[in-house]
This record gives structure tokens, C-alpha cells and sequence, in this order.
């Protein structure tokens, strides 16, 4: 018999000094102040077998654009360490908010500086959220609901009309014995980029677990699913990121009533715990050519994104491999209910796959232990456009990718869903 303890924690990540946000090179103006808080939420979860040592996994999420590669080794063994478990048991991941604090230096100042006093205060934060979640670790149980919202549209329609969605809503509840909610886990696939407005802001999927937490009386934590070519759908606007704080609002509403309606009408699943386990793989994605030295010189008198990433790429000549890495995690948090980590920009196809292959038990997180770049598929790299390669720069990538990613990440979900 396998018993399943539960505790969570959140910490303030607000910065309160002006910085750049991170998300839009549009956007040039600092922030001028604070819309939503920005959060970060920990979940530990522990598992007991029959006499053995228990397991700990632990979940991050966080109010981020995403987690910074080169941080991501350090903190998970840091989180790791705070909680009592090993660094590959910890998943970091974020919601994906436009309207937060650049984390990484691998990624182009227009879409945000990265502030070394934010990365620290970020990692303050994460440990002791962790911290206090280890110590309000307590017995729980699990059910899944499973339904829909209509909140997201595919942004590349007018390249493939109408493009596929994942509308799924998935909700993991853990409740306490007296049968209240002690944490909600909410899955979803929609990009947070409704609004440029310079202000600080968890964007819709803040708004919805702010609202569902006060409804439920639990945590709602937000869990981003591959919405690398999924927006919100914003009424009155053809684009939905031209909206404000008023738009915010109504699409976090919009999910949050999805959400409670669901709870209250849905089926439950009743979800049986098993040890808690995690599997690692990784691919080597290839690029479909890489420029020179020479080339890379020339370009450096550039001005704007075409000189900063050729000095960045002639900073960093382990940048100019052939290949980069993609790595995938899968967490096994019960009897068929897993979690599917990716650290890319990973558009919704494979996240529709990885839940046709896996039948529905894993969830797919994209924006999770880092970030890559857009990953897509070959459909999308013949037609063009943003997540096709022109998004590229923007992650100092030395060029686009091949289009046999395709075949490469689907070999690589294949064979760690089959782990």
C-alpha cells in the first residue's frame, strides 16, 4: 500500500524596483508598476511503500515568461536539497506571463534584460516556499476532473485555418481526510500575452487561481500546458495582445468559471498513489544550418536583434553547435497521472500527442527547467513565419531548426512515455 503526503507553500516574487519586462520586443518602456503580483508556488509531494524509504518530489511553479537555463541546474539541487530529495525529483516550471521580469541571458535584451537582483530574490523565494512546504506535509488523496474551455485560439490560422487547439481542462485535486480540497492543480493550454501594457502582472492564469482559490478555499496553481501557437481569445480585438488589465480579467474569469464549473458538475476520477518516480531523456534537436565565424563578424556592425546575436553567438561559440539539446521529464505523481516536462517553446501539436499517446494519463508542460526555443513542428517550419524560425534570434539560436525535430521529439516522447 502506497500513502500520499501533500504540502505546498507560495512566495512573493514582485520585484519592487523598476525593470525591464520580459516577453514583447514591442514593449520598450519599463515597468511602471504592479497590475497583478507575480507568485511562486511549491508543491512536495511524498510517498510511503510498504516499510521503504519514503519519496519526495517537489513542483515549482512560478509567475515567470520562463526559468533561466543557465540557473536551472544549480536551483534544482538547491530545492532538492531544502526538501529532501534528489535534483532530478524536482520539476521547475512557469506559467509563461508576458508581463514579468526577463530571467535568462541566453535571450535578446528586446524582449527583456534579465536583473541579477531579481534572480536572486527569485531563488530566496523558491527555497523558502519549499521550506515551509516540507513542513505542512500531510496525508491526502487524489481526484482528476477532466473537461474543456473555449479561451484559446491558434494564433498561426491564417497559415492553416483553423488550426488544431487543445481546449482540455484537467484539475488534480488532493483533499485532506475530512474530505476538504487541500490543493488544486490546474492544466491548460493558452499563452498569457494579452496585454503590453508596462505593468507587472500574472496575466489571466493569475487572475483564475486567485478567483478559484477564493471560491474552492485551496491553492489553485496553474500548470502551462504547449501553447507555443495558442492566445487567448480576446472579444473586440483581432490580436489578442493589444488588450488591457479589463481583458485580463475577463479571460481569467472566463477560465475560473470553467474551472469551478467543472468541480462542481464534473465526474471525479479517484486517482490510487504509487511511489513517486522520474525519468529523464534527451534529445539533440539539429538546426538547419548554422553561420559561420566569418559571418558572424561581419554581422556584429548590425544594428538591433542581427548584431546583438551575432556578438552573443561569437561570445558563446559552444552556442554555434549543430544541435541543442531538448530535455523532457517525466514525474509520476500516481497511477496514471504523470506530468511531462519540456524546456521549450513547444508548440500545441506535440502537447495534443503526448496526451493521444499516453491516454490521457500524462500532462504535458512546456516553459519547464529552462527554455530552448519555439519548438515546431515540420508543417510549421515549411509554411514560415514566427515559431517556424523567425523567433530564432530572439534565444541567440544560431538559425531555425530542421524540420526532422518533428520525427527526433516525437522517437523522444514515445520512448519516455513507454518508460
Amino acid at each position: 500500500m502506497t500513502d500520499l503526503r501533500l504540502g505546498t507553500a507560495t512566495a512573493d516574487i514582485t520585484p519592487t524596483w523598476p525593470l525591464t519586462l520580459a516577453g514583447f520586443a514591442a514593449r520598450t518602456e519599463p515597468a511602471q508598476g504592479v497590475s497583478r503580483p507575480l507568485q511562486v508556488h511549491v508543491s512536495v509531494l511524498e510517498t510511503s511503500h510498504d516499510g521503504s524509504p519514503p519519496r519526495r518530489a517537489v513542483v515549482v511553479v512560478a509567475d515567470l515568461l520562463w526559468w533561466a537555463a543557465e540557473d536551472v541546474d544549480s536551483l534544482r539541487q538547491a530545492i532538492a536539497t531544502e526538501s529532501g530529495t534528489t535534483p532530478d525529483m524536482v520539476l521547475l516550471s512557469a506559467t509563461h506571463t508576458h508581463s514579468g521580469p526577463q530571467t535568462s541571458h541566453r535571450a535578446s535584451r528586446e524582449i527583456g534584460a534579465a536583473d541579477p537582483r531579481f534572480t536572486t530574490l527569485l531563488r530566496e523565494q523558491v527555497l523558502t516556499a519549499a521550506t515551509a512546504a516540507v513542513a505542512k506535509l500531510e496525508p491526502v488523496t487524489i481526484e482528476r476532473f477532466v473537461g474543456s474551455c473555449d479561451l484559446g485560439f491558434n494564433r498561426r490560422a491564417e497559415r492553416n485555418h483553423p488550426g488544431p487547439v487543445d481546449a482540455t481542462l484537467t484539475v488534480i485535486r488532493f483533499e485532506r481526510a475530512n474530505g476538504s480540497p487541500a490543493t488544486l492543480w490546474v492544466h491548460f493550454t493558452c499563452h498569457p500575452v494579452i496585454t503590453q501594457e508596462p505593468l507587472i502582472s500574472s496575466e489571466f492564469c493569475g487572475v483564475a487561481m486567485t478567483q478559484v482559490t477564493d471560491r474552492v478555499g485551496a491553492p489553485a496553481i496553474y500548470l502551462q500546458g504547449c501553447c507555443g501557437d495558442i492566445n487567448p481569445v480576446v472579444p473586440g480585438e483581432a490580436r489578442s495582445w493589444r488588450g488591457t488589465d479589463r481583458e485580463v480579467v475577463q479571460a481569467g474569469t472566463m477560465l475560473a468559471e470553467a474551472v469551478t464549473g467543472l468541480l462542481a458538475t464534473g465526474t471525479p476520477e479517484p486517482i490510487a498513489p504509487i511511489p513517486l518516480a522520474a525519468h529523464a531523456l534527451a534529445v539533440d534537436l539539429p538546426f538547419d544550418s548554422v553561420p559561420s565565424v566569418e559571418l558572424l563578424r561581419e554581422r556584429t556592425s548590425h544594428c538591433g536583434l542581427d548584431g546583438e546575436v551575432a556578438q552573443a553567438l561569437l561570445a558563446h561559440p559552444e552556442w554555434c553547435n549543430p544541435t541543442i539539446p531538448l530535455m523532457l521529464q517525466r514525474l509520476d505523481i500516481a497511477a496514471g497521472c504523470s506530468l511531462l516536462a519540456i524546456n521549450g517553446e513547444v508548440v500545441v501539436e506535440y502537447g495534443l500527442r503526448i496526451r493521444e499517446w499516453s491516454g490521457g494519463s500524462v500532462l504535458p508542460l512546456g516553459y519547464a527547467n529552462g527554455m530552448t526555443g519555439y519548438i515546431p513542428t515540420a508543417r510549421i517550419i515549411a509554411e514560415g513565419g514566427y515559431e517556424a524560425g523567425d523567433a530564432a534570434p530572439y534565444f541567440f539560436l544560431p538559425g531555425p531548426f530542421s524540420p526532422h525535430v518533428e520525427s527526433l521529439l516525437d522517437d523522444a516522447i514515445i520512448t519516455i512515455l513507454a518508460h
